[in-house]
């Protein structure tokens, strides 16, 4: 029984001790990054994507014609 007891107590606190932990996190705005300069000049362009091996991804990709979307943003010459 003393066991028992003494897991029952070490899962609360760990349960206990989770609930204050977002509570240590302090973010702070624009100190995560650093801006680059003089801009690079002749940089290509940059498009974000998300992953078309999600199953939802693909078929919104699909519905929506996000990859013709994206080939029309794109520079002449450049490849997706």
């Amino acid at each position: 029984m003393t066991m028992n007891y003494a897991r029952e107590l070490f899962f609360l606190r760990g349960i206990l001790f989770s609930f204050f932990l977002p509570g240590c996190a302090r973010p702070v705005i624009a100190q995560e990054w650093e801006f680059i300069t003089p801009l690079v000049a002749d940089a290509p362009a940059e498009v974000e994507l998300f992953s078309f091996y999600c199953p939802p991804c693909y078929a919104f990709s699909q519905t929506m014609g996000v990859a013709q979307a994206i080939r029309h943003v794109l520079p002449h010459g450049d490849r997706m």
